[in-house]
């Protein structure tokens, strides 16, 4: 079995499973706020490092565990954290749409990062790719009903366009320090490595969910909700402390919300499988284009209407997809 094939396989399965996790994330959205989603899905993580540990055993690839894989793994993990919780604190500040098309040219960023940091080249006709690609997830997103103004002082001051500007950096150095970890050890002992702090920053969700349900400080409880609001759809500042939980109860969340795990542990481990063949710039791009796969998906499961912007978009990113799928070799 060729190299490329491999490469060309797990490019299209992370498309396929990302694209799935994107429509049952939307599904296990209408039963509760994101925050318990987000519980809901990481409930798997646990679990994942005994099940993957035995897998490292069978393959004799446990020598392969390094203290510099680790800490390659703990920066991509506390970036993209760092980088949700700047998202979501603009979120509340500004137009949603706004934030979508800026943090969107985050993999434009990264072509950036991985000439200065991992040496590769920049290809001109891959940066026109991806910016073809964030385009078109501006104006498919830009057709949401939902992409509207979200916060409740929907100013740009200072503080805001430095969070805006830190979540993309943030989000564009993501793949150079999982591209690090990958030319360190292979796919799944990366993919170990990830999984192990994935149950931190759970646990860090978790006590960070519960102290704002529970705590007895109204003013505590009013500056989260004030600046984190989406995320317990509670944009107007208020709190139904006595049924936030209920929703777990629920098979309607769990249901979609475990199927969007399984398609999410799946897709993360053929992206690594895939950063593994090839240039960081190249993988990040294509896989970039995962919200084509979730529309086409989000058409024939969720039965989501079609328009002509949304058409504008799709041609976008698949403009942009090809692009970057011709500088594969590059």
């Amino acid at each position: 079995m060729s190299e490329v094939f491999i490469l060309n396989a797990a490019v299209f399965s992370t498309l396929v499973f990302w694209g799935i996790w994107g429509v049952f994330d939307k599904l296990a959205l209408k039963h509760g706020p994101p925050v318990l989603v987000l519980i809901a899905i990481n409930s798997l993580a646990p679990l994942m490092p005994v099940f993957l540990l035995f897998f490292l055993y069978k393959l004799d690839a446990v020598s392969s565990l390094s203290a510099e894989v680790f800490g390659w793994t703990f920066l991509a993990g506390l970036s993209y954290f760092v980088s949700m919780l700047l998202y979501l604190w603009v979120l509340n500040k500004t137009e949603a749409s706004l934030i979508l098309g800026l943090t969107s040219s985050y993999p434009i960023v990264l072509q950036f990062f991985s000439h200065l940091f991992l040496g590769e080249p920049l290809v001109p006709m891959r940066i026109a790719g991806s910016i073809l690609v964030a385009l078109g997830i501006v104006v498919m997103g830009l057709s949401s009903r939902r992409l509207e103004k979200a916060g409740a002082d929907n100013e740009l001051n200072l503080p805001v366009w430095l969070a805006i500007i830190a979540a993309t950096v943030l989000w564009g150095i993501w793949g150079v320090f999982d591209k690090k970890a990958i030319e360190l050890s292979g796919a799944i002992e990366v993919f170990f490595c990830k999984v192990v702090w994935d149950n931190f920053f759970e646990l860090a969700l978790v006590a960070f969910v519960i102290f704002t349900v529970r705590t007895k400080s109204e003013s505590a409880r009013d500056f989260i909700i004030g600046n984190f609001g989406t995320l317990f759809n509670a944009t107007s500042g208020k709190l139904d402390r006595a049924s936030f939980f209920a929703p777990l109860k629920s098979r309607g969340l769990w249901a979609p919300a475990l199927v969007s795990a399984f398609c999410l542990y799946v897709g993360g481990i053929t992206y690594l499988l895939a950063l593994s063949k090839a240039t960081a710039s190249y993988v990040v791009v294509i896989t970039g284009c995962y919200p084509l796969v979730m529309y086409i998906f989000a058409l024939l499961i969720l039965k989501e209407a079609f328009n002509r912007v949304r058409l504008l978009g799709i041609l976008l990113i698949t403009g942009g997809g090809t692009l970057a799928q011709l500088t594969q070799g590059l």
